[in-house]
């Protein structure tokens, strides 16, 4: 945080505290359960929460509170808070996202990209809405389904790796291919793609991998890939090319 927002260091029930789930993260119980486990008063930060309209917003201490909570029978209690004045909601959610200190566990990708999306940054928000126009919903929470894109980390380097033009005719040529299916989806298939896109770009023909790869199952892919010499996600490439060319008048160049 750039601003130096006035704080105070005092003692608030939880009752009174609450939790933003628009750029909060869901509760991890085992991570609660590992706190209680290893309970050391000594090592207990300050829950930090922003008073704002008249509540108490926790922005950093969220599993720490519902340990404290989990310690005392599950019942609320007074817990040491440090209070910050003047903080509007993207304030908030700006602190929560810097919170990455070695003293801090590491926010998830997906939680990080759900609150940048809610905070309005241009680029997450436009790589979900250019998704959502190709038919796909982009789903923080990590729950698979048909048109859910969950591997959000990989997703974000396929989008900072294209144009937008770009970005939409892939996603249209995986939808038009597996019709959304949650293997096509995966990590390995959205990386294998990417690579197979950006070298073969302007020379396959967009029709004919939508006809040829369609008759493969993703996963098929994917299983053949983990059993590839090949490095990284090059080894899905690879089976994408294999596929592509397979009994094909015209084969591809070996690019990859």
């Amino acid at each position: 945080m750039s601003t130096p927002f006035r704080s105070e260091y005092k003692k608030v029930n939880t009752k009174f505290l609450f939790v933003d789930d628009l750029y909060q993260r869901k509760i991890d119980t085992r991570r609660v359960n590992k706190i209680v486990k290893e309970f050391d008063q000594n090592l207990v930060n300050p829950i930090k929460v922003s008073y704002r309209n008249g509540k108490y917003w926790v922005i950093d201490g969220h599993h720490t509170m519902m340990a404290l909570i989990a310690k005392n029978g599950g019942n609320d209690l007074l817990v040491d808070c440090k209070v910050f004045y003047g903080m509007t909601w993207l304030d908030e959610v700006n602190y929560f996202l810097a919170q990455n200190g070695n003293l801090a566990r590491n926010v998830n990708i997906n939680d990080k990209l759900r609150a940048m999306k809610n905070a309005g940054d241009p680029d997450v928000s436009n790589m979900v809405k250019l998704a959502e126009k190709c038919g796909f919903k982009i789903d923080f929470t990590g729950a698979k389904g048909p048109n859910k894109i969950v591997a959000l980390s990989t997703l974000t380097k396929v989008y900072a790796g294209m144009e937008p033009n770009e970005y939409v005719d892939y996603l249209t040529l995986l939808k038009n291919t597996w019709n959304g299916a949650p293997d096509s989806l995966s990590r390995e298939i959205l990386q294998g793609f990417y690579i197979f896109y950006k070298s073969y770009h302007g020379i396959f023909n967009p029709k004919s991998f939508v006809t040829r790869l369609k008759k493969v199952a993703p996963y098929d892919i994917i299983r053949d890939g983990r059993s590839s010499l090949s490095p990284g996600a090059t080894k899905y490439a690879r089976q994408i090319l294999g596929r592509y060319n397979y009994n094909a008048r015209d084969r591809l160049p070996d690019l990859l």
